[in-house]
């Protein structure tokens, strides 16, 4: 095995190893007068992709209704629409547990990545799918198509997060405090920054927040940690997307950089580890890591 000695020249195939909980691919568009009589089009395709399991919902629309300003005076009161119902189809893969949700306003597939499968696959099930539901709608307007992917880790010591982590995206703003005397207990951390690359937004979400948990009947303090990456395109551009039937193309642009940026932010040593072939072992982590 050739040792890489910079984590620029790592790829997917040389991690043997990760720590992803969840995927998720969506499309939003509106513009779409009803989905109905292009379920059973998908059904057939979503079955032979073993999406064998179907659940039909609600999901509700809130609108407000303005009368013309100058009568609203004289109401007293503004009138405002009724919860609009719409339909919900979600196709279960009892396989894999993911779960794929159809509406008049979106497309959303639910990755769960304790059934670990190269996103690569994920793409072609979902443009084929977006390419069968939006054909010959004439109103339609694609609004936004994203992809995010969020990693899980659970530590027992917050204190070496940056063993994992480049330290500037876990910063503790009270570690080396000259003026508070007793030391602060992390209880919770959140940060988000939202970032432009060419057409493309880019939302990085961290979380820390302490728990607990019973290990061999006894409770112990642990951190779960979240690394959560969103990228996504809105507005024209996303029409364009549509129209030049390019959606997978764009998405393999989000995954691409969702991956730089995931090597970005872990640390060189940390993602040695998860190359090695052998068990994963770490005395800090409780769980999260799985091998891919």
């Amino acid at each position: 095995m050739v040792e890489i000695m910079d984590k620029a020249n790592i790829t997917r195939h040389d991690l043997k190893h990760n720590f992803l909980t969840t995927g998720i691919v969506r499309l939003d568009y509106s513009g779409v007068i009803s989905i109905e009589d292009k379920i059973q089009e998908s059904s057939d395709y979503l079955r032979e992709k073993g999406y064998t399991e179907l659940e039909e919902g609600y999901i509700d629309q809130f609108s407000i209704k303005l009368y013309d300003p100058s009568k609203i005076e004289t109401m007293r009161s503004i009138s405002t629409e009724e919860f609009t119902r719409n339909k919900s189809y979600k196709f279960h893969n009892p396989d894999n547990k993911n779960i794929i949700e159809i509406t008049k306003f979106f497309i959303i597939l639910t990755i769960n990545y304790d059934f670990y499968t190269k996103f690569e696959n994920y793409i072609t099930l979902f443009s084929g799918l977006a390419n069968k539901l939006l054909k010959e709608q004439p109103f339609l307007k694609p609004l936004r198509i994203g992809s995010r992917k969020i990693a899980t880790l659970f530590i027992y010591d917050n204190e070496r997060i940056n063993e994992y982590f480049e330290p500037h995206f876990y910063v503790n703003p009270l570690k080396n405090s000259k003026i508070i005397n007793n030391k602060p207990m992390l209880a919770s951390h959140n940060a988000i920054d939202t970032f432009n690359i060419d057409n493309t937004s880019v939302n990085i979400i961290r979380n820390i927040l302490k728990g607990s948990k019973t290990i061999q009947g006894k409770d112990e303090d642990v951190f779960r940690v979240i690394f959560d990456i969103d990228c996504y395109s809105s507005g024209k551009y996303v029409l364009d997307i549509i129209k030049n039937d390019e959606i997978t193309k764009k998405l393999e642009e989000f995954n691409n950089l969702d991956f730089d940026l995931y090597k970005n932010a872990v640390k060189f040593e940390f993602l040695k580890k998860l190359m090695l072939p052998e068990e994963f072992k770490d005395d800090n982590i409780l769980e999260g890591v799985r091998r891919q």
